[in-house]
């Protein structure tokens, strides 16, 4: 709809050329938005992981998640229609919500 502002303009050239500018500002600015707020996303995510899965049992859970993904994977996508990169972000993600839950419960009862 901004671009249709170039078009107004009565010399034909110079329309052409705000209308394709205007364009690529508003698609620029949407990707920059978008950019943003997946850096602010995945900051507070790594912070969140470093607080509390930042550690030796983490790395087994991950290695042992791919390593099913992986032998089993052909088992996996007949029961499940997800791919299985995303299954196995899910699957962190998770455990991530798991150890931050289980945590947050140790502090209120005074174990940390």
């Amino acid at each position: 709809m901004l671009a249709q502002v170039g078009d107004r303009i009565p010399n034909e050239m110079l329309a052409i050329i705000v209308h394709w500018l205007l364009f690529i500002i508003v698609i620029i600015g949407g990707v920059g938005a978008v950019g943003v707020q997946t850096v602010i996303v995945e900051k507070k995510v790594a912070k969140v992981y470093q607080e509390n899965c930042w550690n030796v049992i983490s790395v087994g859970i991950a290695v042992i998640s791919l390593v099913m993904a992986v032998y089993f994977g052909d088992w996996i996508k007949v029961l499940v229609k997800l791919n299985l990169v995303a299954l196995l972000l899910l699957v962190q993600a998770v455990y991530v919500g798991i150890r931050a839950y289980v945590k947050g419960c140790k502090r209120v009862r005074g174990y940390y």
